[in-house]
């Protein structure tokens, strides 16, 4: 997991979260709910389906800023907002980020016997 700083820029507003980095996963993806936190408006976003182990979820997709906690250049991710299911602390993930774009901006080193990754931009 990875502290990330999400930020809107229009409202300026930046939040840390605790990010899930996975990499079997194209796709960044968050909860529309969180979204409301950081003040996003999802009215003009293109809306798709998405299928996952809950069924197909309805998600908006829009971009976001995202900091990395000793990293100074913010990195534009497309998320994937999931609008037909609340976010539960107990059993989610605030942020999933996937592959796509992330993984285009750092090289991703998961060390499995210490429980650590490393992070190295390209």
């Amino acid at each position: 997991m990875a502290r990330l700083v999400i930020e809107n820029e229009d409202e300026g507003v930046k939040i840390p979260y605790l990010c899930l980095i996975d990499s079997g996963a194209d796709e960044t993806v968050s909860f529309a709910s969180i979204g409301l936190d950081l003040r996003l408006d999802f009215k003009n976003c293109p809306k798709g389906k998405i299928g996952g182990l809950a069924g197909d979820l309805i998600v908006y997709r829009k971009k976001i800023n995202v900091i990395i906690n000793g990293y100074e250049e913010k990195i534009p991710l497309e998320v994937l907002w999931i609008a037909n299911k609340q976010f539960d602390p107990n059993t989610d993930f605030t942020f999933m980020i996937g592959r796509k774009v992330f993984f285009e901006k750092f090289d991703v080193t998961f060390q499995e016997s210490k429980k650590k990754f490393y992070l190295k931009p390209v």
